[in-house]
């Protein structure tokens, strides 16, 4: 893997591609998801970011990219601390969203994933100062590039939390529908 090298032209095509399959699944968000069923679900949105962004931290953050991105980032102790603190914390961030999107008059689903976008802006900025475009991997792609792509990246990933806590819900409320159902038809 020392030997692959992420460009700008990589990014700014990722960029694009992200962007436009985010614009799609935007619209089918707002499709699918009234403002009354978004509202409730706030802790379904809570598990899945949680979830989400805690698998992603284990599996590219510590396992596949440590040795080559983030080891130059974060130090040693912390590599299998991340994907609970970030876990923990996109958790929070997706609870925070999910409050703020609430505020809008219309379409708070798409609010919520576009809230991503600043989110990402923000940590990935951080990461920079830290380092993290010095590391051979990304030594010939430019923050701009980085942060375009990075920002719609974590939009495609609040898409997918989106549809992981609106199945999850549909789930749960089958399940206590089928088992009230059950117990008044034994009565």
């Amino acid at each position: 893997m020392d030997s692959v090298v992420l460009t700008s032209a990589d990014l700014w095509l990722g960029a694009a591609v992200t962007a436009a399959v985010v614009c799609g699944l935007i619209g089918l968000a707002i499709r699918l998801v009234s403002s009354e069923a978004f509202r409730q679900l706030k802790w379904y949105l809570v598990g899945a970011a949680a979830l989400t962004y805690g698998t992603l931290w284990a599996v590219f953050g510590s396992m596949y990219f440590w040795d080559t991105v983030y080891r130059a980032v974060f130090p040693e102790w912390s590599r299998w601390v991340l994907p609970f603190f970030f876990g923990f914390l996109d958790g929070l961030a997706a609870l925070g969203f999910w409050w703020l999107s609430l505020r809008v008059s219309r379409w708070p689903v798409a609010v919520f994933i576009l809230l991503a976008g600043p989110w990402s802006v923000l940590g990935h900025g951080i990461a920079m100062l830290k380092g993290l475009l010095n590391v051979p991997y990304l030594a010939q792609a430019t923050a701009v590039s980085a942060l375009a792509f990075a920002t719609f990246e974590y939009m495609l990933y609040e898409c997918v939390i989106v549809g992981m806590a609106t199945s999850a819900r549909a789930a749960l409320s089958r399940l206590v529908f089928a088992g009230r159902r059950r117990t008044s038809g034994c009565s």
